[in-house]
């Protein structure tokens, strides 16, 4: 799969520019490919753009010259993760909010001839890091340097090509509206990537999964409102009702490590001891001699 949807793979640029060609028209080493896939100057206009991996937005802008539309990604996963894709002289873009957040295969915008260019194409480089500016385009820098700092861009959607293959990335929809359904409950940030981690591919829904998480906080909210003139519940009940309220997540073992979780969390909270007992799973007492 190519960001130009209707590129061929075997003459994916079409004239255009190839990584790491002398550019008479940037008179510099160029850091990405030009890619192209219709006929005639405006043969590309409209043709969708899509997402090689897993990217949040970094940058989104326009320049009268150069680049005219053009947006800046960081690849999340895969075997690039941290990478930098840069599509540049698009007709649209279907996002403009930082930090959104897209998956692979997904249409994020239009290919078009922004930017005073000629004829319609995609522009796109791969950069290994954040560049040192959003209008970076390699110029006053060597052949060594720009190769340095980049991916070869065809290398690069080869390799997610296998990635996808393997089913590294593979999400379901439900999988997704986990995902989503965390993010709605106002879980901390720092926290809501470990829990999705958990709940990813068990037997759980987005209604089961908000219902929990939203359970959980009225339950920590009310404790602590209370927590002066009302006794406060040991971690082991607390954990029995977190096996209660989870019950629709999937199997005992799962539970328990959602419950494990929790509790962790619970009695970082309160200050008492970080590894709570789970209901049925008491360590024995070593026995006397």
């Amino acid at each position: 799969m190519l960001p130009l949807r209707d590129a061929s793979p075997a003459d994916p640029l079409r004239g255009g520019y190839g990584f790491l060609e002398w550019s008479t028209y940037t008179g510099s080493w160029h850091e990405g490919v030009d890619l192209n896939c219709g006929t005639g100057i405006d043969g590309d206009l409209g043709v969708p753009l899509l997402a090689l991996a897993p990217m949040t937005l970094l940058y989104s802008g326009e320049t009268l010259r150069g680049f005219g539309k053009h947006q800046w990604w960081e690849v999340t996963d895969g075997p690039h993760r941290g990478a930098v894709c840069h599509y540049a002289h698009a007709d649209s873009f279907v996002h403009s909010d930082v930090y959104t957040t897209v998956q692979r295969g997904d249409v994020i915008g239009t290919c078009g001839k922004t930017g005073g260019q000629y004829a319609a194409h995609l522009h796109w480089s791969v950069r290994l890091g954040i560049p040192p500016s959003w209008q970076y385009y390699g110029g006053g820098e060597s052949k060594e340097v720009v190769a340095s700092t980049h991916v070869d861009p065809l290398a690069f959607a080869l390799r997610y090509d296998q990635w996808a293959e393997e089913g590294a990335f593979v999400m379901t929809d439900e999988e997704r509206a986990l995902i989503e359904a965390v993010r709605r409950t106002g879980y901390p940030a720092g926290e809501a990537a470990g829990l999705v981690d958990l709940f990813a591919g068990l037997h759980a829904n987005a209604a089961s999964v908000t219902g929990w998480i939203n359970e959980i906080g009225a339950l920590t909210a009310s404790i602590d409102a209370h927590a002066n003139d009302a006794p406060i519940p040991q971690s082991e009940e607390f954990v029995f009702q977190v096996l209660t309220l989870s019950a629709e997540l999937g199997t005992t073992g799962i539970r328990d490590t959602l419950a494990k979780l929790v509790a962790q969390e619970y009695a970082a909270l309160l200050g008492t001891p970080t590894d709570p007992v789970i209901p049925g799973h008491e360590v024995p007492a070593e026995a006397t001699p």
